[in-house]
Protein backbone atom coordinates (compact mmCIF):
# COMPACT_ATOMS: atom_id res chain seq x y z
CA UNK A 1 0.00 0.00 0.00
CA UNK A 2 2.84 2.39 0.82
CA UNK A 3 4.50 1.52 -2.47
CA UNK A 4 1.26 2.26 -4.29
CA UNK A 5 0.98 5.72 -2.70
CA UNK A 6 4.62 6.35 -3.56
CA UNK A 7 4.01 5.39 -7.20
CA UNK A 8 0.89 7.59 -7.36
CA UNK A 9 2.84 10.53 -5.91
CA UNK A 10 5.64 9.89 -8.37
CA UNK A 11 3.19 9.80 -11.29
CA UNK A 12 1.56 13.01 -10.05
CA UNK A 13 4.95 14.69 -9.77
CA UNK A 14 5.96 13.57 -13.26
CA UNK A 15 2.63 14.78 -14.66
CA UNK A 16 3.10 18.20 -13.08
CA UNK A 17 6.68 18.37 -14.33
CA UNK A 18 5.49 17.51 -17.82
CA UNK A 19 2.80 20.19 -17.68
CA UNK A 20 5.36 22.72 -16.49
CA UNK A 21 7.71 21.80 -19.36
CA UNK A 22 4.88 22.18 -21.87
CA UNK A 23 4.03 25.59 -20.43
CA UNK A 24 7.68 26.67 -20.66
CA UNK A 25 7.81 25.47 -24.26
CA UNK A 26 4.66 27.46 -25.12
CA UNK A 27 6.11 30.55 -23.43
CA UNK A 28 9.38 30.16 -25.35
CA UNK A 29 7.52 29.77 -28.66
CA UNK A 30 5.50 32.90 -27.89
CA UNK A 31 8.73 34.81 -27.22
CA UNK A 32 10.13 33.60 -30.54
CA UNK A 33 6.99 34.69 -32.40
CA UNK A 34 7.12 38.11 -30.76
CA UNK A 35 10.81 38.46 -31.61
CA UNK A 36 10.24 37.47 -35.25
CA UNK A 37 7.24 39.80 -35.48
CA UNK A 38 9.28 42.65 -34.03
CA UNK A 39 12.07 41.96 -36.50
CA UNK A 40 9.62 42.01 -39.40
CA UNK A 41 8.18 45.35 -38.22
CA UNK A 42 11.70 46.76 -37.84
CA UNK A 43 12.72 45.66 -41.34
CA UNK A 44 9.53 47.11 -42.83
CA UNK A 45 10.14 50.40 -41.00
CA UNK A 46 13.78 50.50 -42.12
CA UNK A 47 12.76 49.81 -45.72
CA UNK A 48 10.17 52.59 -45.59
CA UNK A 49 12.76 55.03 -44.25
CA UNK A 50 15.24 54.00 -46.93
CA UNK A 51 12.67 54.42 -49.72
CA UNK A 52 11.66 57.84 -48.41
CA UNK A 53 15.31 58.87 -48.17
CA UNK A 54 15.89 57.88 -51.80
CA UNK A 55 12.84 59.89 -52.88
CA UNK A 56 14.07 62.92 -50.91
CA UNK A 57 17.49 62.68 -52.57
CA UNK A 58 15.87 62.60 -56.00
CA UNK A 59 13.61 65.56 -55.21
CA UNK A 60 16.57 67.53 -53.79
CA UNK A 61 18.61 66.83 -56.92
CA UNK A 62 15.75 67.97 -59.15
CA UNK A 63 15.26 71.05 -56.98
CA UNK A 64 18.97 71.92 -57.21
CA UNK A 65 18.82 71.58 -61.01
CA UNK A 66 15.78 73.87 -61.18
CA UNK A 67 17.47 76.40 -58.90
CA UNK A 68 20.52 76.41 -61.17
CA UNK A 69 18.28 76.96 -64.21
CA UNK A 70 16.49 79.83 -62.45
CA UNK A 71 19.78 81.43 -61.40
CA UNK A 72 21.18 81.14 -64.94
CA UNK A 73 17.98 82.62 -66.39
CA UNK A 74 18.11 85.43 -63.83
CA UNK A 75 21.70 86.20 -64.75
CA UNK A 76 20.78 86.28 -68.45
CA UNK A 77 17.92 88.68 -67.76
CA UNK A 78 20.16 90.93 -65.64
CA UNK A 79 22.78 90.94 -68.40
CA UNK A 80 20.15 91.84 -71.03
CA UNK A 81 18.70 94.57 -68.83
CA UNK A 82 22.13 96.11 -68.28
CA UNK A 83 22.99 96.01 -71.96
Amino acid sequence: MLERKYNEAKIDLLTKASELNEKEIRTEKLREYVAVGGLIVFVAFAFTLYANNQKMKLVNTQLAEKNNEINERGQELNFRRKS
